[in-house]
């Protein structure tokens, strides 16, 4: 199972490769010549999307950056989309006392929120950038059926490669943001069972501590396992028998 530090340079190198795409997307429409002569509004949605996609997931610093700046305490009004109540940031006690809660404890469970949040964010956006592209999709494969010359053909074509291409694109963006979600679940999942080990080491060294101090403290004094010795009771009589009380006159 990898970690977080495993993890992270996989989906930054995922990332860039993205950006890459974007990158070429943007030469094939400057090797078009002059497409705007035959669908500017298919150009200008297709370069708008090229920036939405290529900013739509967090770098490794901005990632960073969020997790730095989670207390904790954003989990404790979540409530599942109004499924589950939430905990709220204060515990009522049985006599009506209240107390604040730790939000130190809550700070995974905020990480993993953050990054399902996200993918849902990345989510919507691909939802919606898709529908646009589908919809521009289908004006110029319309526009395709009516081309009179050959020119104007071969720019709607690479107008329809690159729509289909952006199209994959957000599900691409879909699947890494994912990704990101399960990163997260799986360094909540190892770092509890970490935690739990060191929870139950901490147990047996106090345990094997508080037997190793019993013993050394029976050893200290007689009695505690050991025969004491046979003591005399009473003063020595004159005739030498212990306890008789005799002395001499």
């Amino acid at each position: 199972m990898k970690n977080h530090s495993e993890l992270m340079p996989m989906l930054q190198k995922q990332l860039e490769e993205a950006e890459r795409q974007a990158s070429k997307l943007e030469q094939q429409l400057e090797r078009m010549g002059d497409p705007g002569a035959v669908n500017p509004e298919s150009i200008a949605m297709i370069k708008d999307d090229v920036k939405r996609s290529a900013s739509v997931l967090m770098t490794k610093q901005e990632k960073r950056e969020m997790y730095d700046s989670l207390t904790g305490a954003e989990v404790f009004d979540d409530d599942a989309n109004g499924m589950l109540e939430a905990i709220g940031a204060k515990v009522t006690l049985e006599d009506g006392s209240e107390q604040d809660r730790d939000a130190e404890k809550y700070k995974l469970e905020a990480a993993l929120m953050a990054e399902i949040k996200q993918y849902k964010e990345v989510r919507e956006q691909a939802i919606e950038q898709q529908k646009m592209l589908s919809d521009e999709l289908v004006t110029v494969m319309e526009e395709l059926e009516a081309a009179k010359d050959f020119a104007t053909v071969q720019k709607l074509n690479a107008t329809i490669s690159i729509i289909n291409g952006k199209i994959d694109d957000w599900n691409q963006k879909v699947i890494m943001a994912r990704a990101d979600v399960d990163m997260v679940r799986q360094e909540y999942e190892s770092t509890a069972r970490v935690v739990a080990k060191g929870k139950r080491e901490e147990t047996e060294m106090q345990s094997k501590a508080d037997r190793d101090a019993s013993a050394a403290s029976k050893a200290t004094f007689p009695g505690f396992g050991i025969a004491p010795k046979k003591l005399p009771w009473g003063r020595k009589g004159s005739d030498g028998n212990p306890g008789t009380g005799s002395v001499a006159p």
